[in-house]
């Protein structure tokens, strides 16, 4: 599910024309399930009401965000 949030734009010339990916979001059956798969993997996340986000490693980029269905 794309949202017009999801994207950040930059228009212009050379190497700073085009688009920049800011954010991936999944939908997720049971959060809890990836938050301990997070947990065993030491990849950092923050959770807020049914969001799990994994902020970019240097060099990414793109924030990825697991939004729980239920």
């Amino acid at each position: 599910v794309w949202s017009s949030g999801d994207f950040s734009f930059r228009l212009g010339d050379g190497d700073n024309a085009g688009v920049e990916l800011t954010e991936v979001r999944f939908r997720v059956a049971d959060a809890a399930s990836l938050a301990t798969l997070l947990r065993q993997r030491s990849v950092a996340y923050e959770a807020v009401n049914a969001t799990l986000t994994v902020m970019p490693a240097p060099g990414q980029g793109a924030i990825f965000s697991f939004e729980a269905t239920q």
